[in-house]
This record gives C-alpha cells, structure tokens and sequence, in this order.
C-alpha cells in the first residue's frame, strides 16, 4: 500500500463473469487468495447422488436479490439490534449517494389481490405477468427508505451533530446496488396509496426466505 492509499485494484477487486452469459457472478479478493461469490447471481441445482445427468426433470433454483440481502439484514439485526442501515454500492462507479433503510417489521406476511404482478428471479421485480407471488401470502420484510444525496453526513456526521448509534452500514456491489434500488421503488407501488409514505419515508418491502424455500 502507498502513502497515497490503497490500489483502485485493491479497493475495487476484478470482477468475475460467467463465461456464457458474462454476467458478474463474483470478484477477486487477492487479501483472501479467493473468489467472492455473489448468491444472487449464482443458480444451485439439488440433486440426489443416483440422478441421471441428462434428467430433463431437475432444475436450477436462483433466489431474487432482495432475499440474499433481507437475509444480511437480519443476521445484522440479530447481532447488533440496529434497524438502520446505510446501503451504498462499492465499485468503481460509487458516489456520495446512497439509500438509507428502516426496518419496520423484520416478519409479516403480505398477499396482493392484483394478478399482473410478477417476479423475475434475478430482480424480484414485476413484468406484467401472472404469478405465484403475486396471489399467494409471501413472507417479507417491511422497510422504509429514502435516497440520500451524501451518505458520509450520517456515517460520518461533524464535531457536534447529533448522530445515530444504531446506523449500520452495508457496501453493495454495483449491480446488486441497482438491483435493490429498482426493488425497492417498483414494491412501493404494490402497497395500497395511502401505506405508500410515512412523512419523509417510503414503504417497501423485501421477500424473506422460508424454510420451504431450501
């Protein structure tokens, strides 16, 4: 490391992509000698040890990105009890911004009586089409959250600026970043109008895995 800090190669590792669909799937950690997976980019197939490799019957189960990061959330919950958190991406491309998330209520259930709702596996957001989620009652979490122009005012407030003790903070890489940012605002528009907004806050919601989901 130089006086003048740390490599841009090391504060923003090398990306790595699937080589079919060029997808970013991981990064290169060199401090680790690894590979830092992405689980919202990855698919995992299940299947028995006597399964025919060519059974047409087995498939892929990807989980959409708002899961693997409720997930985070409330392990991070669980370990420090803050319901706040700074999520802000890291790559090449981060700014100032950021979007500052609420836990309100970490488990409830949420059914939508609209029918043209549906979820893509990678974004978990709608396309328009009939779906499972759109009609069937789905374990979320309940959050607000709004965009903030200079995150570093609340994770780094000045001498004499009240600041918050239970704000917490989660790095995202870029993709990921975009991916939670489109989730956030298109499940606002599945809440009913007038549960929309809470004064300088909106709602929104993320899915939260099952124990049927594994």
């Amino acid at each position: 490391m130089s006086e003048n800090g740390p490599k841009q190669s090391e504060r923003h590792p090398r990306t790595v992509r699937c080589l079919k669909c060029q997808r970013v799937v991981g990064e290169m950690q060199p401090l680790l000698d690894g590979i830092v997976l992405f689980k919202s980019d990855l698919s995992v197939l299940r299947r028995p040890c006597d399964a025919a490799t060519d059974d047409l019957t087995i498939q892929w189960e990807t989980y959409p990105v708002d899961m693997i990061i409720s997930a985070q959330l409330l392990e991070q919950i669980e370990r420090t009890g803050a319901r706040r958190y700074i999520l802000h991406r890291d790559d090449d491309n981060a700014t100032s911004s950021g979007i500052l998330v609420w836990i309100f209520n970490p488990y409830f259930r949420y059914s939508c009586s609209e029918t043209n709702f549906s979820t893509d596996l990678h974004t978990g957001v709608g396309d328009g089409k009939d779906d499972w989620l759109a009609i069937t009652a789905q374990r979320a979490m309940k959050l607000f959250y709004q965009f903030i122009p200079n995150i570093q005012a609340l994770l780094n407030p000045k001498k004499g600026t009240p600041s918050s003790v239970s704000l917490e903070e989660l790095p995202l890489p870029g993709h990921i970043y975009e991916e939670v940012e489109c989730v956030l605002t298109k499940r606002n528009v599945l809440l009913p109008k007038s549960a929309r907004q809470f004064k300088e806050w909106k709602a929104s919601l993320f899915h939260v895995f099952e124990e049927s989901d594994f």
